[in-house]
């Protein structure tokens, strides 16, 4: 459960810090289509909606502990591998280059801070990139231990 809150607490952080700092605030509406209004559909629900239900889900249900510590790398594992996931459909699935979001792509990514230099935007990427993956550990771990203390854990093996 602190995995799955983890990517909902990023992933709304990011989205909404993105829409606010965008200086065109639409949430995916770009324009008077029903296409763009099912999009900004989709944006408010696959970001905000499903946010409330996992917090809920977070806060209600109880957890079990495992003694096995592979599931600590989890969560690093699987932001390399979102990354590299969206990074190749990105470039190869759409008749387009378009990625989800700014960080995907260096180029952009750059211009937002009003970089040019494309080896400049892929440095600043790399470190936010890492800023970014601090974070998200930091809190897996934080959450990880509030949900334990809070749900009265009991140990689970495994045989």
């Amino acid at each position: 459960m602190s995995f799955v809150f983890s990517n909902y607490v990023l992933t709304v952080a990011f989205y909404t810090l993105f829409e606010l700092t965008s200086g065109n605030i639409t949430f995916g509406l770009y324009a008077n289509t029903p296409l763009a209004y099912h999009n900004l559909g989709t944006n408010i629900v696959g970001h905000y909606v499903y946010f409330v239900f996992s917090l809920i889900i977070f806060l209600k249900v109880k957890s079990t502990k495992s003694k096995s510590n592979v599931l600590n790398f989890f969560p690093a594992c699987y932001l390399l591998l979102y990354y590299v996931i969206v990074k190749l459909t990105g470039k190869f699935a759409y008749n387009i280059e378009w990625y989800p979001y700014v960080i995907f792509d260096a180029k952009s990514f750059g211009q937002m801070f009003g970089i040019t230099n494309y080896a400049l935007c892929v440095f600043v990427l790399i470190v936010a990139l890492i800023i970014i993956a601090t974070i998200y550990m930091l809190l897996f771990c934080a959450l990880t231990n509030y949900k334990l203390k809070s749900s009265k854990v009991y140990i689970k093996t495994f045989h």
